[in-house]
């Protein structure tokens, strides 16, 4: 198990294992967002849940779901058309095909991106490190729990088939 502390001036990463019942502990969190990735490989399951802890010594209970459907982030696809598309940890696409959503390849990058307005504050959906296959594999959704108090999920579909043209008279 991993978690990742959002909390801009400590963050960090933090690493433990379970115990046989799949109870886990991790102590000296930061205050802030924090998001607790977990995976068991031999049975291919991967889960992530994320939550915040709001005073120091805080004890919350972060349950993670492990999944067959778990897939790592980013991901890639290809489109009938044979484009790019690289499924970000917060479901935006970072470049695409020949860096079509490259921007300034600085802050300026990708395509998608989403963020909530509350209060007169944006905050970003940054998602997290792992998502779940969907429609045969098709479409990655991207979950993110108590973003401005509300539990957000995305998805991106990328076809396999369908291609597609303009009607005649269309320019």
């Amino acid at each position: 198990m991993s978690l990742s502390s959002a909390n801009t001036a400590v963050g960090g990463f933090f690493n433990t294992t379970t115990d046989a019942n799949g109870l886990y502990s991790v102590t000296d969190v930061p205050v802030g967002r924090f998001t607790v990735t977990a995976s068991d490989p031999p049975r291919s399951r991967l889960g992530e849940t994320s939550g915040q802890l709001d005073q120091d010594g805080q004890s919350i209970t972060a349950d993670v779901h492990l999944s067959s459907t778990g897939v790592n982030l980013p991901t890639y696809f290809y489109d009938a058309n044979d484009f790019f598309f690289d499924v970000q940890q917060n479901a935006s696409i970072l470049d695409g095909t020949d860096s079509v959503y490259g921007g300034d390849f600085s802050g300026n990058q990708g395509a998608f991106s989403l963020s909530l307005i509350s209060g007169g504050t944006p905050t970003t959906f940054s998602g997290g490190p792992v998502g779940t296959t969907e429609l045969n594999g098709r479409q990655i959704a991207v979950q993110e729990r108590n973003l401005v108090g509300l539990d957000v999920t995305r998805k991106v579909f990328v076809p396999q088939d369908g291609y597609f043209r303009a009607l005649p008279g269309d320019s």
